[in-house]
């Protein structure tokens, strides 16, 4: 799977696709902010140090019959 993928097919932008993972019958994608993107929410200033990562679980449309 690639970047462009996760944009045209899930609408996901800003982000880069790192793996997948098949666990309990469903399809997992792993992705991460990509820092190129990364601004501040309060000016958009490109000029940010990251304090910290959050890991998120989002759920999508099924792949085949596998959720997703």
């Amino acid at each position: 799977m690639s970047t462009s993928l996760l944009y045209h097919a899930f609408g996901i932008g800003g982000y880069r696709y790192r793996a997948t993972r098949y666990a309990q019958g469903a399809t997992e994608l792993v992705i991460e902010h990509d820092p190129a993107q990364l601004r501040c929410g309060h000016c958009g200033s490109a000029d940010v140090i990251g304090a910290g990562q959050v890991q998120r679980r989002f759920r999508a449309v099924p792949i085949g019959h596998r959720p997703t």
